[in-house]
């Protein structure tokens, strides 16, 4: 039962006549205040003034209504004005809903009039959101929305529209998310579907969140680190950069870990050059090592060619001067062992007192064999 009966409809609007049976009002009566909330014109038997003639006056509102709803259980089969007013309806050719509350069977002459029309059984549906969702999407019922009603209804569809678009969307943000939560709470009365969204979307929010705080948390940990790491650094801002929205936290974080990037870079790039600097001194040096050897190894050929030289040379002229001295020690020297020995003396390097002194001897000794 509602808290206070829903309001009766009173005046030359299309509305919606109820029957039902008293003896279901805890059934009926949440039903029509939803009617109401929702927006539809909806006249019932409630509040009729005692000195009011009760039959008139409910045929003048079967008769002026523009929709007939009834209330199909076993009590309004029984009643006499049930059936009175489900007749006097059909009889007007009235647009008619039957909600069967429970499974009943129709008297022959009901069955004959309305077995055919389309029917909602409440008791088959699992919750009232299925319920109402079957109930409003009957279309004889539409006359009877009051303008304030319709808008409500194209909102509920708007923003029912845009919540799916935000959600199958992978380009919008969270505030997309909240904003299209917020639209759908402002609806008055949430269906099945309504409520579907909500949780869908309130669950998409809690997923973002909960992947802001984990990316904030990387963020920090990479950035406090004692030694951070490049490699952790740049998957914490792809992390950042893949959320939905960056407030000022967000957009301060990835400009910490950019510096921190262009910091290492520039260490790297300082370590490189560095490193290239060192390498080309090393180069430099072995070069240097090398001519120096090669410096050093031509000066050690050199040295020893001159001392192969200046041996050979010693040596021959040893030999001269052991020829000389032979040719020289004869008691009658040859003039041919003597012009050999002077040959011999003289093809060695001037300068040199003892091979003077023995070239001197020999000429002697040839001049005295002219002499003779």
């Amino acid at each position: 039962m509602p808290d206070k009966m829903p309001k009766v409809y009173e005046g030359d609007q299309p509305f919606i006549f109820v029957s039902y049976a008293h003896a279901d009002r805890d059934v009926v009566l949440p039903i029509i205040a939803t009617l109401v909330d929702e927006g539809y014109r909806v006249w019932y038997d409630d509040g009729i003034q005692l000195a009011t003639h009760y039959p008139s006056y409910i045929a003048d509102h079967v008769y002026g209504c523009e929709s007939f709803v009834v209330f199909v259980s076993r009590k309004s089969l029984e009643s006499s004005w049930c059936n009175n007013e489900t007749n006097y309806a059909l009889d007007l050719e009235k647009r008619m809903l039957p909600i069967y509350l429970e499974n009943v069977e129709l008297t022959r002459d009901l069955q004959m009039r309305m077995g055919h029309l389309q029917a909602i059984h409440w008791y088959k549906h699992d919750s009232y959101g299925q319920f109402y969702k079957k109930l409003f999407e009957v279309k004889i019922l539409d006359p009877c929305l009051t303008p304030d009603g319709e808008r409500r209804r194209e909102e509920k569809r708007l923003w029912a529209g845009k919540a799916r678009a935000v959600l199958d969307s992978a380009e919008y943000s969270r505030q997309s998310y909240v904003e299209a939560l917020n639209n759908l709470r402002s609806i008055t009365r949430a269906d099945e579907e309504v409520e579907s969204l909500i949780e869908k979307l309130e669950e998409r929010i809690a997923f973002e969140d909960d992947n802001r705080a984990r990316a904030i948390n990387q963020a920090n940990s990479a950035l406090n680190a004692e030694e951070p790491r490049e490699g952790s650094l740049r998957v914490a801002i792809e992390e950042l950069n893949s959320l939905m929205d960056k407030d000022e936290e967000i957009e301060a974080l990835i400009g910490d870990i950019n510096d921190r990037l262009t910091d290492m870079e520039t260490e790297r790039i300082r370590h490189e050059q560095e490193k290239k600097r060192k390498a080309e001194e090393k180069r430099k040096a072995a070069e240097e090592r090398k001519a120096e050897e090669e410096r050093l190894a031509r000066e050690k050929a050199e040295h020893e060619r001159r001392e192969r030289e200046k041996a050979a040379a010693e040596a021959r002229k040893a030999q001269a001067i052991k020829r000389a001295e032979s040719a020289l020690s004869e008691p009658k020297p040859s003039r041919r062992a003597l012009r050999k020995a002077l040959a011999d003396l003289q093809s060695l390097p001037k300068g040199d007192h003892e091979v003077g002194r023995l070239e001197q001897r020999i000429r002697n000794s040839l001049r005295s064999w002219n002499v003779r």
